[in-house]
């Protein structure tokens, strides 16, 4: 009986457990529909009425708004506060002069036609409107590259806050023409510009104020060729229309090019001097030479496509050095060749010659000099000494076309950079 009587206990525990656990389980069921019932009223109450005042307020701007007529302050000009922020380098063609960048504009201004009172229209403060809706200054990329048109497209909008102040921000590839000077390639410098105006409006209607008198460059994103150095902005006037014009000097990054272009066609020049090295007698000298040559040859063809092709205003100085490369080249081969011819020569050398090499080319016992079958200066001897000649002029005829390379190109822009910076 006393065990019938724990399990009947154990029984009616359980079930008491298990009733409390579906209580708790609508419990938490009905106040989470509460919840939801509440949020719902709260947003049905409170977001439609902004909605509803901005509607009321887009409504009330259309009916009187003319966005063919500009802004207007009295009889004084309308002023709008403009920069240029840089996001990336697209291109710089050398050939053509296209400067391709992706960037925006930040531009503001007051427009007293839409402004309002929070108060009026459920406390609404902000409004976007498109920008095809509204006045916006119509401006004109001056130096394009292609095509002139409009700045801006139609999906952008421009943002009113309640005091009638305009922010405008749009954003484009930007192509334009840049005048580019190649001559200290690949160590060149360039500045190159974006020069904005208002179509049809001149400075008696319309003036630009910067907010920057340089790029704004916090969201840039360097990469390619190209790194920014310094950059530029200011107004200027011409014909009663004021410009707003934002320039970028960008240095190239000359690593790249020095490696796989310019190195290896020195090294080759330099490998080429060792030709008067190659003993005379093994036959090898003039093919050595050669090889050399064919090398330099191919490999300035396989390069000249990276080579710049303007020569407006000044040809790339590397195109000289490399020109001086190949004369060079082929000097040292015909030297060869003469060099090679002397060491065979089997004619008698004639006494006046052997007068004047005698204190050069003495014998190994180094006595002095007599005019005898013993101590005869020998053709041999005398291409030896030509050898040594060739390749001392020849090595001072290299280092000096590397030295003024070098001086040229990249002291020169070392100069410009620190009076830039």
């Amino acid at each position: 009986m006393l065990r019938m009587s724990r399990e009947s206990l154990s029984y009616n525990d359980a079930m008491l457990l298990r009733r409390d656990i579906e209580l708790m389980i609508k419990s938490v069921i009905i106040l989470s529909s509460v919840i939801h019932i509440v949020a719902a009223a709260f947003h049905q109450s409170h977001f439609p009425n902004v909605c509803k005042g901005e509607s009321e307020l887009y409504s009330h701007i259309v009916k009187t708004y003319n966005k063919d007529i500009r802004p207007c302050f009295s009889e004084r000009s309308l002023t709008v506060a403009i920069s240029f922020s840089l996001l990336n380098i697209n291109e710089l063609d050398e050939v053509t002069g296209k400067f391709s960048v992706i960037g925006f504009l930040y531009i503001s201004w007051e427009d007293n036609r839409i402004s309002w009172n929070p108060r009026e229209f459920n406390g609404t403060r902000v409004l976007f409107l498109p920008q095809d809706m509204v006045w916006k200054p119509d401006l004109f990329l001056r130096n394009p590259f292609t095509k002139i048109r409009k700045l801006g497209i139609d999906e952008m909008v421009v943002h009113y806050l309640k005091s009638g102040h305009a922010v405008w921000q749009p954003g484009d590839m930007f192509e334009s023409v840049c005048r580019v000077n190649v001559e200290k390639y690949p160590f060149d410098v360039q500045t190159c510009s974006l020069t904005f105006l208002a179509w049809g409006l001149n400075k008696n209607r319309l003036q630009f104020r910067l907010i920057k008198d340089v790029v704004d460059l916090d969201y840039f994103t360097s990469q390619g060729a190209w790194n920014v150095i310094d950059t530029k902005a200011f107004t200027f006037e011409r014909n009663i229309v004021q410009y707003v014009q934002f320039d970028i000097t960008m240095e190239r990054r000359s690593t790249f090019v020095m490696i796989n272009m310019v190195y290896p066609v020195f090294l080759l020049g330099v490998l080429n001097l060792f030709v008067f090295f190659v003993p005379a007698n093994s036959g090898e000298r003039i093919g050595f030479s050669l090889s050399i040559l064919l090398s330099t040859v191919v490999f300035l063809t396989l390069i000249s496509d990276n080579l710049p092709r303007s020569s407006d205003p000044k040809t790339p100085f590397l195109c000289y050095t490399l020109f001086i490369e190949i004369v060079l080249n082929s000097c040292i081969i015909l030297c060869g060749i003469v060099g090679v011819r002397i060491h065979h020569k089997k004619t008698e050398i004639p006494r006046m010659f052997q007068t004047c090499l005698s204190c050069t080319c003495k014998k190994k016992n180094d006595k002095e000099y007599a005019v005898d079958e013993e101590n005869r200066v020998t053709w041999e001897d005398v291409g030896t000494l030509f050898d040594k000649l060739c390749f001392s002029l020849f090595v001072i005829a290299l280092f000096l076309n590397y030295y003024f390379f070098y001086l040229h190109t990249k002291c020169s822009n070392m100069v410009i950079k620190e009076g830039t910076s």
